[in-house]
């Protein structure tokens, strides 16, 4: 098909991958009649040559997150250049002041909400981290760990109650707790009955697995690997 636009079929590339900024997208989306032509995954290669050399951007390229699609993603990122330090602009170093001996323990300064606490064991004033630190530390951990997306519980959180029909961009994004890793199946040994690690990879489950309790299907997505984007 002849290209219509007033942009080379590179151009058409970059437009695209410009207006959907630092988000994944399928190859077939870009090597298609309107977006790149036939040779769109070619363009996209030339195109990252382009790029790396003027140092604004870069295109990232990934295995699609769902194992039943063999196709690659693409996501476009802006890069920002870390300028040179002026050496004759720096400040002075300044001196470094003489060191003073540690203060016996104040009983009065002993505790405070996340400030210091006098360690008798090494005659130093050590940090204490206050119980509102611990509970915004203990947030952040379990927003790693998945078990809290965006400040909703695992229980709270959206998730498919079936397998979606459309698995395209924008539709469904892999879960944050188990990352739609899937379980691989091996054949047993005839002895045992047991998985041998040596034996050659028959498949992959169709669900995932809880990493917290690898004996139970991920509750934040319901072993489907995939949530709805939020």
């Amino acid at each position: 098909m002849a290209n219509k636009s007033d942009l080379t079929r590179k151009e058409q590339v970059f437009a695209y991958l410009k207006a959907r900024l630092n988000a994944w997208v399928d190859g077939p989306d870009i090597a298609n009649e309107q977006i790149g032509g036939s040779e769109g995954l070619k363009r996209l290669r030339e195109l990252r040559v382009d790029l790396e050399s003027q140092g604004r951007y870069e295109i990232q390229m990934r295995k699609h997150p769902n194992p039943q699609l063999d196709i690659y993603q693409y996501r476009l990122t802006e890069v920002w250049p870390v300028e040179p330090i002026d050496a004759e602009h720096l400040p002075a170093a300044r001196e470094r002041p003489p060191e003073v001996p540690h203060a016996p323990p104040n009983p009065g300064k002993q505790r405070f909400g996340g400030g210091l606490a006098y360690d008798e064991a090494t005659g130093q004033y050590v940090a204490v981290v206050s119980e509102e630190t611990q509970a915004v530390l203990a947030t952040k951990q379990a927003i790693a760990d998945g078990q809290i997306s965006m400040g909703v519980k695992v229980e709270d959180a959206a998730r498919f109650t079936k397998m979606p029909e459309k698995l395209g961009l924008g539709s469904t994004v892999p879960c944050p707790r188990c990352h739609n890793v899937r379980r691989a199946i091996k054949e047993a040994d005839p002895v045992t009955g047991k998985p041998r690690k040596d034996s050659r990879v028959l498949g992959y489950e169709s669900f995932t697995r809880d990493p917290k309790k690898p004996s139970q299907e991920c509750p934040r997505c319901n072993g489907f690997g995939v949530v709805p984007p939020t």
